[in-house]
């Protein structure tokens, strides 16, 4: 049985978790002039640390402002006041204060009206100082490379906000992108949390500029992560933690995953989870109403990401009993709601009337081991079924089922035995990266070559397009594929 405990303190685990960045191209090509090119605006997902204070001033600071030493505090002050609840409370104080200028209010705006993000307008021709050479930025320097600084823009928004409100400003930059370039559509890769900012793109202004999308990593059919963190369905298993473990340790030091392996076997994961979610099981109300809802819960950008079947169960979760204090930000997420109930339709009406898509995900590495589907196949941040558009995919470290299998062709199913494609939404246009990491931008390599080579395509690219990229490929930590 989960605990309570764990889902209080594991639900603001995880959501932390999702913040945090996972921090020569394909064509011989000579980089096209812009007269040719169709621009490409790169949708960025959600960064913590793209959120500051006073952002662009003399004294601009990162809004995120974690004191370890007032932690450390905080639990030697718990501990020697031989108060459970007093230690819980003192840490969770603190985490609230970390978050207290990320947080929005329950108006679903900046709790401090000064904390914002540094915007990129025009074309990355402007800012020759981007930073930053992996994930979305070192996506955005590979395309320009390939098509030129003129005909690449950086859609990075305050991704907190409404996606509503995110949408209006990627439509100004679509529509500078087309007046620049004297064009009638564009190109748009949508990274991460980029997914349902371009969902609510679409629902508000329609496809009729768009000529290609590729979902990157994309959140555009929502995510468990979030629907999990605001249900409360969080917890801990001697499995996943042992996973977690095993991955990131195992990876470090042979001695580390030895140890991992030795630890499992002795039953001290076992024993973790079962203190971690005893010690915790009454304090559950209070770390959300203290920590978890002031600093997440007013958060119109995980609403957004919350499954349309599990939404209402979310809104009674966080906000049951005190609707009227939160009528604004319930507002908001009912909208977003909405929205995300008529995403199959969206994307089905796009598609038929000609736009390109593709979906590329990632598998293979653990996900964060505080939540009820973290035992499934992710990217180490989202799930790879959600990604993809709706994969059967096996547990983490486990196979296909013969039920997990059952009417698929062969060409559906991974080398592995991992994936099952063919109940993807969109299976001949969706690439699964074994090993791929996070949003697929590594300056240079090949998982950025593949999203080129899409983009270049004067068709529909599909699975069989390009023999070099088949629907199933292997990557390596530089995110470059190997046989």
């Amino acid at each position: 049985m989960k605990s309570k405990l764990f889902r209080a303190i594991t639900a603001v685990i995880l959501a932390v978790a999702m913040i945090i960045p996972v921090s020569v191209l394909a064509s011989a090509a000579d980089t096209p002039v812009a007269g040719d090119v169709t621009p490409v605006i790169v949708v960025s997902g959600m960064m913590l640390d793209g959120i500051k204070v006073d952002p662009g001033a003399e004294n601009e600071r990162q809004a995120f402002n974690l004191d370890v030493g007032s932690i450390v505090k905080a639990v030697f002050k718990g501990l020697f006041s031989f108060s459970e609840k007093k230690l819980v409370s003192a840490v969770g104080g603190c985490v609230a204060d970390a978050f207290a200028d990320v947080a929005c209010g329950p108006d679903g705006l900046p709790a401090n009206p000064d904390s914002g993000v540094t915007e990129y307008p025009l074309s990355v021709a402007n800012y020759p100082d981007l930073p930053g050479y992996s994930s979305e930025f070192g996506l955005v320097h590979s395309l320009a490379d390939r098509y030129g600084a003129q005909n690449v823009y950086f859609f990075f928004y305050d991704w907190r906000l409404d996606t509503q409100y995110n949408a209006d400003k990627l439509q100004a930059q679509i529509e500078l992108a087309k007046s620049e370039h004297n064009c009638d559509k564009v190109n748009v890769v949508c990274c991460s949390m980029g997914g349902v900012v371009t969902l609510g793109y679409l629902y508000k202004y329609g496809h009729s500029a768009i000529n290609k999308i590729i979902f990157n990593s994309s959140t555009y059919y929502g995510t468990d992560v979030a629907t999990d963190c605001l249900t409360g369905n969080v917890g801990f298993t001697a499995e996943t933690l042992y996973n977690e473990a095993k991955y990131w340790g195992g990876k470090s030091s042979k001695l580390v995953g030895f140890l991992c392996d030795a630890g499992y076997k002795l039953g001290l994961f076992k024993l973790v989870a079962k203190m971690g979610n005893r010690i915790a099981t009454k304090y559950n109300d209070m770390l959300y109403d203290e920590v978890l809802v002031k600093c997440f819960g007013c958060l119109p950008g995980f609403w957004a990401l919350v499954q349309p079947d599990r939404y209402e169960e979310a809104k009674e979760r966080i906000f049951g009993g005190k609707e009227a204090d939160y009528a604004g930000i319930i507002a908001i997420a009912d909208r977003l709601h909405e929205i995300n109930e008529q995403r199959d339709e969206i994307l089905a009406s796009a598609v038929a009337d000609g736009i390109q898509i593709a979906f590329i995900s990632g598998y293979n590495i653990p996900l964060a081991p505080v939540y009820e589907h973290c035992g499934t196949q992710g990217d180490g941040t989202l799930e790879t079924r959600w990604i993809s558009g709706g994969a059967t995919v096996a547990d983490y470290g486990k196979t296909l089922t013969d039920e997990q299998k059952a009417g698929a062709d062969a060409k559906y199913i991974s080398p592995d035995n991992v994936i099952n494609a063919s109940t993807c939404a969109y299976p001949e246009y969706t690439w699964f990266i074994k090993n791929g990491a996070h949003v697929f931008g590594n300056y240079g390599s090949d998982s950025v070559k593949i999203q080129i080579a899409i983009l270049d395509s004067e068709t529909q690219a599909t699975v069989d397009t390009f023999p070099e990229y088949p629907r199933f490929l292997v990557a390596d930590e530089a995110q470059n594929f190997v046989k």
